[in-house]
C-alpha cells in the first residue's frame, strides 16, 4: 500500500493545496516586488522522506499536549521541515543559555579555529564556571566545545570580547545574523544568555537557530560529545568539561543540541534526535522539567508519524 492510499480525500486535498503553495510562493513574492534578488533557496519544507501520521496514533495532539507543561514548544522535522507538534511557538520567551548557539554560529565565522584569545578579567562572569585565569590564552576550538558542552558563561564571554571590535559589536553581529537567518522575533543582549528585559527569542527561532547550527559539521560533532579535556595554549592547566544534556547519556539515538536555564527562563531544551535516517528537533521553553516533556514528545513522534517517500512527480502526475 503506498502511502497515497493510506490518505482520505481531504488529506489528499490538502497536500495538492500545500504543495502548490510551496511552488507558487516564492514565485509570487519575486514577482510583487522587482527588487527581491530572486537567486534565493526557499528552504521552509522540501520534498524527499516526509512525516505523515499513522491511521491509528495511540495519542491524538489533544492528548499528548495535555502531558507536556513547558509552555511554549515546537517539533521540527529537520530534513523536510515539517512542523509536527507546536504549542506557542511564536511567543516570546527567554532562551536562557541556547543564546550560545548563536554565540558559536558568530564566533566561527569571524575566528579560525586555531587562534587564540586571552582571558580578561571582565570574562570572570557569575554562573557556570570553569575556573578560567585572566591572561590564560585558549584555541577558539576548545572555546567552543567548552560553550556547546558545558555552557560555560566564561568561555562565551572569552569569544565576544575577543572580536575586533567588542564584545558590544559581538552581540551585534549576533542580532544581524539573527536578521539574515529570519530570526524575526529574536533579540540578544549578551552572549551567554544571561536574561534582560530586552532579551527574547521563540521556540520557532530556536528551532532554525539549531537547524542552522546543526549544518555545521564541526559544531554538530561538539554538541553530541558528553565530555571535553583541553589546556590553555601554554599547556600549564589542563580542564574538563561535561556535558547540561542528561539525554546524551540516555538515548544513543540523541545528537545534541542545546540546554538552557535561568529564573526568567525555566527550563530549556533543544533536542535533535535521529531515528533511521530521519532527523527531528524538539524545542522546549519554560518547562518545569525539560527531560520528562521531550521524552513525552519523542515517544508520541514516533509512535504517531511514519517517514514515506515523496516524489513530486507522482504528485504532479
Amino acid at each position: 500500500m503506498n502511502w497515497l492510499s493510506k490518505l482520505n480525500w481531504t488529506h489528499y486535498l490538502s497536500t495538492l493545496i500545500l504543495l502548490f503553495i510551496i511552488v507558487s510562493l516564492p514565485v509570487a513574492i519575486a514577482n510583487s516586488n522587482h527588487k527581491i534578488d530572486q537567486n534565493f533557496e526557499f528552504d521552509l519544507l522540501q520534498i524527499g522522506m516526509m512525516p505523515i501520521f499513522k491511521e491509528d496514533p495511540v495519542q491524538t495532539v489533544s492528548e499528548i499536549k495535555e502531558t507536556v507543561n513547558a509552555s511554549n514548544y515546537l517539533v521540527l522535522d529537520i530534513n523536510s521541515g515539517a512542523i509536527l507538534l507546536e504549542h506557542n511557538s511564536t511567543a516570546s520567551a527567554f532562551p536562557a543559555s541556547t543564546t550560545k548557539m548563536m554565540t558559536a554560529l558568530v564566533s566561527r565565522d569571524i575566528y579560525e579555529l586555531d587562534y587564540s584569545l586571552p582571558v580578561l578579567s571582565e570574562n570572570l562572569v557569575d554562573d557556570n564556571r570553569l575556573g578560567l585565569k585572566v591572561d590564560e590564552r585558549f584555541k577558539v576550538s576548545d572555546l567552543l566545545h567548552a560553550v556547546l558542552i558545558s555552557s560555560s558563561n566564561e568561555a562565551a564571554e572569552v569569544l565576544a570580547s575577543g572580536f575586533g571590535g567588542g564584545r558590544e559589536e559581538f552581540v551585534n553581529k549576533m542580532n544581524q545574523t539573527a536578521r539574515e537567518l529570519n530570526l524575526s522575533n529574536t533579540l540578544f543582549i549578551n552572549p551567554s544568555g544571561f536574561d534582560n528585559e530586552n532579551i527574547y527569542s521563540t521556540a520557532r527561532d530556536l528551532g532554525i537557530l539549531a537547524r542552522e547550527l546543526l549544518k555545521d559539521e564541526y559544531l554538530s560533532e561538539i554538541v553530541k560529545m558528553t565530555n571535553y579535556t583541553f589546556t590553555d595554549i601554554e599547556e600549564t592547566t589542563s580542564y574538563t568539561v561535561y556535558t547540561t544534556n542528561q539525554l546524551l547519556y540516555e538515548m544513543e539515538d540523541v545528537i545534541g543540541v542545546k540546554t538552557g536555564t535561568t529564573d526568567g527562563a525555566g527550563q530549556v531544551l533543544i533536542t535533535a534526535i535521529e531515528r533511521d535516517n530521519n532527523r527531528v528537533l524538539i524545542i522546549v521553553m519554560g518547562s518545569n522539567d525539560r527531560y520528562h516533556d521531550t521524552k513525552q514528545i519523542i515517544d508520541w513522534i514516533y509512535s504517531t508519524y511514519e517517514w514515506v517517500d515523496v516524489d513530486i512527480n507522482n504528485l504532479i502526475d
